[in-house]
């Protein structure tokens, strides 16, 4: 699919990716390799690739705000954490707040379906503030979707079951919404 110039494929994915772990620390990592706070990359160094996509955010259509939570979702998993926080995080937050209500459905399910269940976030103030906004939400969808149980550890690990939807696909329709227009 095409967004703002941006094609969104498992291929278009995967060189996301590969740029987003190109980006230069501004420190080593700490003694375990894992990346610390202080090594993140300044905002200039982000390549325009990933520059455009966090664009997305703020972007006049909905649909552009909805892909960018879209793109969110699945590196919360595979970023490192420090990363996802100094790149993506406040900008994915702040649309808790966006004045679509399928906007904030997705947001919604990516904060409670992913954040909240992640033991990196869950404890992370901005986080919880915003899962506590979505479970308020005016729009009863939002609501719920911000209500979902946590996921359960056994359906992080691959099973023999044979869904036909991912389980990370997030639903982009709310159901109190006209979309033929």
């Amino acid at each position: 699919s095409r967004c703002c110039g941006i094609y969104m494929t498992n291929r278009g994915m995967a060189v996301l990716m590969m740029r987003l772990d190109e980006l230069p620390p501004t420190t080593p990592a700490t003694e375990d390799g894992q990346p610390s706070d202080s090594t993140l990359a300044p905002i200039s160094h982000v390549d325009s690739t990933t520059a455009r996509v966090i664009a997305l955010a703020t972007e006049p259509y909905f649909a552009s705000r909805q892909m960018f939570v879209l793109v969110c979702e699945p590196l919360v998993d595979i970023m490192p954490p420090a990363r996802f926080t100094g790149m993506f995080l406040n900008p994915l937050l702040a649309l808790a707040n966006d004045k679509v209500a399928n906007v904030r459905l997705a947001a919604a399910l990516v904060t409670s379906q992913k954040l909240i269940a992640s033991a990196e976030y869950r404890d992370h103030p901005e986080v919880k503030a915003a899962y506590d906004r979505l479970k308020q939400d005016p729009d009863r969808d939002v609501r719920h979707n911000a209500s979902l149980p946590l996921p359960s550890q056994s359906s992080s690990t691959p099973s023999s079951s044979s869904s036909s939807t991912p389980a990370h696909s997030i639903p982009l329709i709310n159901s109190n919404v006209d979309n033929k227009t």
